[in-house]
This record gives structure tokens, C-alpha cells and sequence, in this order.
């Protein structure tokens, strides 16, 4: 199958809806919070809407699942798009620019096409299953790191890191 094309469209829409949560970036945006205790903002559900609305035109089959909205069942069609309109709300509300805007393609339950944009860092990072991966049109690979102690880890909370 030619991943090419949902690729192009994932990469687009993720580098679109990122501009919309720039308008919204630093401008000290108010919130709610979810059920689950998360914040959820204007931006978040402006930005999904848009990308529902992208991928209903181009794809009305397809299912989806996002973020603020939930599931989108589709038809049988065994594509799935999952959308997170900013993953890292907290730093979004904050304004801090380690935020990203998330899309993937399941294939028949597997990812196949993935999309990130960082919208504050001008920075996108795409790959398709057989293709490759790409940050800002530059081809990337995987470390080859093999030890532990000679990587770098990245967070931005420890709540992410409690035992249960």
C-alpha cells in the first residue's frame, strides 16, 4: 500500500492546525478542566474541530478517534486517524513552547502514518511505515545508542512517573 499520500496529508494538517494554536499561543488563555482532571482550552477544541473537518472532507469513510471529542466510528473502513490537538496542554497554558500537535493513521489497528508539529519551535517531524522519518524535510534515524547511561531523557512532569 502507498503510504505516501497520508502522509502528505498528515504531515499538512498537523503543520495547519498548528498555526491555529499559535493564535492562541502566550496570550494568557483561560481553561477548563476534564473529568479526568486535565485542562482543556478554546485552542485545543478549535484546533480538533479543524482537523475533524479535514479529514471528514478528504476521508468520510475513515474512522477517528481525538482527544476532546472522542471516537468517529467508520463504516468498517480499517483506517483509523488519532488526533491529539495539543498534546501538553499544561506547557501550552503556561507558555512554554514544548507543546505538539499529534496525528497518526492506524492501519487495520496499526500505526502506519504519524505526523508532530511544535508549532512554537517551527519544528515538524513526520514518518510512514516503509518510508522513513523526516524532521523539517531532513531525513532522521534512530540512535545507535545502546547503553542507557549514554542517552538523554526528556520530561516535563513527574506524575507521569507514579507507581501505581
Amino acid at each position: 500500500m502507498n503510504l505516501q499520500p497520508y502522509l502528505n496529508f498528515a504531515k499538512q494538517l498537523a503543520y495547519r492546525a498548528g498555526r491555529i494554536t499559535l493564535s492562541y499561543y502566550n496570550k494568557g488563555i483561560q481553561h477548563d478542566l476534564k473529568s479526568d482532571e486535565s485542562p482543556v482550552t478554546a485552542a485545543d477544541k478549535a484546533t480538533e474541530e479543524f482537523i475533524r473537518g479535514e479529514i471528514e472532507k478528504n476521508f468520510p469513510t475513515h474512522a477517528m478517534v481525538g482527544e476532546e471529542y472522542g471516537e468517529k466510528a467508520g463504516e468498517g473502513n480499517p483506517f483509523r486517524w488519532i488526533v491529539d490537538p495539543i498534546d501538553g496542554t499544561k506547557s501550552f497554558i503556561k507558555g512554554v513552547p514544548f507543546y505538539s500537535v499529534l496525528i497518526g493513521l492506524e492501519i487495520e489497528g496499526v500505526s502506519r502514518v504519524g505526523a508532530v508539529c511544535f508549532p512554537a519551535l517551527d519544528e515538524i517531524l513526520y514518518a510512514a511505515d516503509g518510508i522513513g522519518a523526516w524532521s523539517n524535510g531532513k531525513r532522521v534515524h534512530v540512535s545507535n545508542v545502546s547503553k542507557l547511561k549514554q542517552t538523554v531523557f526528556c520530561y516535563t512532569s513527574w506524575s507521569g512517573f507514579r507507581t501505581k
